[in-house]
């Protein structure tokens, strides 16, 4: 299966996303590059294992933020077999 995983982010987040094995935390699938407030991770993963997103703010203003509006990030997962096409 293909995973696509992908956020658009506000108020000065800027996010790597990260998926690895949840066996095997060193074993990683796939990893985003921070570009901004638009991020995108492409990852092929086995079938029968458990995977975990790790959401990496550390390129973020956010704990310095004073907003009244909470900073926030929209996620949006989706996966397709590599067979579809």
């Amino acid at each position: 299966m293909v995973l696509k995983a992908s956020s658009k982010e506000a108020y000065g987040i800027n996010m790597n996303m990260t998926i690895c094995k949840k066996s095997d935390p060193q074993n990683c699938a796939g990893e985003s590059d921070v570009t901004g407030n638009t991020e995108m991770l492409f990852a092929r993963l086995e079938a029968n294992t458990e995977y975990y997103l790790n959401l990496d703010h550390k390129n973020s203003i956010v704990q310095l933020s004073s907003f009244f509006d909470c900073p926030h990030v929209h996620l949006r997962l989706s996966m397709m077999s590599e067979n579809a096409y």
